[in-house]
């Protein structure tokens, strides 16, 4: 199969297919393909694979009910990376989770000596606990690099689904091809991969959902949600996809001047907190308006505060996706994959983007896009005030 790269970073590429022309001449001899559909037993044992960020693997477990639901007897495991454990721990559908910080995703504020040792030291670890585990199949989560094909195979998994994008395509069992039709949603080419095993599902029957800790013991504030209020999340872990300080200042004196909503500032940034405390010195009305909870909310809290917010305004981040799931989201969408990570919701989410190949994006009912080369503009806030209008609206009606 040829592989085909995602990757538009063109010394990133060569070496991509440098390092794949030997793996192919490997698998040649070494590898042994399944052809066709992948035959499990009544009770598989699987391991997932995201070695991404927290919104990788929030829209990875929206796979998970598939998986029971064809299997009820499965067993689910997922190999992530440990800043993503918060978003897997108390999800009904995994029994364990297995951690390798690969240093290409690692965004900790440790040194890079200290992101190489953990690399190696919980890769040697994984290792022995996937080999331990006998899995029958693994599925991968990812169409970037770093994935986990090398991993599965060093893991020694019999049947080894995923793809080639993000390159070691050879080291599968099933390397799956990517959807033809652009744009595609991650979700779809997921789905692609549970083809493989008798799953079939449609993008937009998939239901996002995030599991609280049983014992709901979370602080909220319930004196902030005792009047209607709007989140702000204006952060992503790419600084390329940041907005400038003064658009987000005209979004906050937009919201301030045109609703009669309480502004929640969310993020665990200093700079965050900084531009709080730029805006409420400026602007008295703020002090009154604007709440931060900047670094005061793990994540578990902060999907409780978007159970009771009239809606949430973010960026492209994992915030996005987390928002999204039960509160009106308005997303910004700036310098990235574009429709490959819009977030999936049941509720309205509309999305601004400057991705030309979103451009005129269909993928489901619930996502409503916007193209627009320069986001942080009038078009902009004037999209979002229609939004708003909308949300305040069917909040008095229900």
């Amino acid at each position: 199969m040829k592989h085909i790269y995602l990757t538009t970073v063109g010394w990133k590429r060569i070496l991509q297919r440098c390092t794949d022309y030997f793996i192919d001449v490997f698998a040649l001899f070494f590898i042994k393909r399944d052809k066709g559909k992948v035959a499990l037993p009544s009770n598989p044992k699987f391991i997932f694979i995201n070695l991404g960020h927290l919104g990788d693997t929030l829209i990875l477990s929206y796979i998970f009910p598939l998986i029971k639901k064809r299997y009820p007897d499965a067993i689910i495991d997922v190999l992530t990376t440990s800043s993503c454990v918060p978003i897997l721990r108390n999800n009904p559908f995994v029994r364990a989770i297995r951690i390798y910080d690969h240093i290409r995703n690692n965004r900790d504020a440790i040194s890079i000596w200290k992101k190489m040792y953990n690399h190696y030291s919980t890769l040697e670890k994984v290792l022995k606990e996937i080999r331990a585990e006998h899995y029958d199949i693994s599925i991968e989560g990812r169409v970037h690099y770093p994935n986990g094909n090398l991993v599965a195979l060093r893991g020694k998994i019999k049947h080894r689904i995923g793809f080639g994008s993000g390159g070691y395509g050879g080291l599968l069992t099933t390397e799956v091809r990517l959807p033809q039709a652009s744009p595609y949603h991650l979700v779809q080419a997921i789905l692609q991969e549970l083809a493989v095993i008798e799953i079939h599902e449609r993008l937009e029957n998939i239901k996002p959902y995030y599991s609280l800790p049983l014992e709901q013991n979370n602080h909220t504030d319930r004196s902030l949600i005792s009047h209607p209020f709007i989140l702000f999340h204006p952060e992503s872990g790419a600084p390329k996809k940041l907005l400038i300080q003064e658009f987000i200042f005209d979004i906050m004196r937009f919201l301030l001047n045109n609703t009669q909503l309480h502004i929640v500032l969310c993020g665990v940034f200093p700079e965050t907190a900084k531009i709080v405390d730029e805006f409420t010195a400026s602007i008295n009305i703020a002090r009154q308006r604007v709440t931060s909870l900047v670094g005061k909310t793990s994540v578990d809290e902060f999907y409780k505060y978007t159970l009771y917010a009239t809606a949430a305004i973010t960026i492209d981040s994992f915030a996005a996706h987390l928002c999204a799931i039960e509160c009106p989201t308005f997303s910004f969408y700036k310098n990235g994959s574009g429709a490959l990570y819009f977030p999936l919701t049941g509720r309205r989410t509309v999305v601004v983007h400057n991705d030309a190949a979103s451009k005129g994006l269909s993928l489901c009912p619930n996502i409503e896009s916007h193209y627009m080369p320069l986001l942080e503009s009038d078009e902009a806030l004037q999209i979002l005030s229609l939004f708003l209008s909308d949300c305040t609206l069917k909040r008095k009606v229900n």
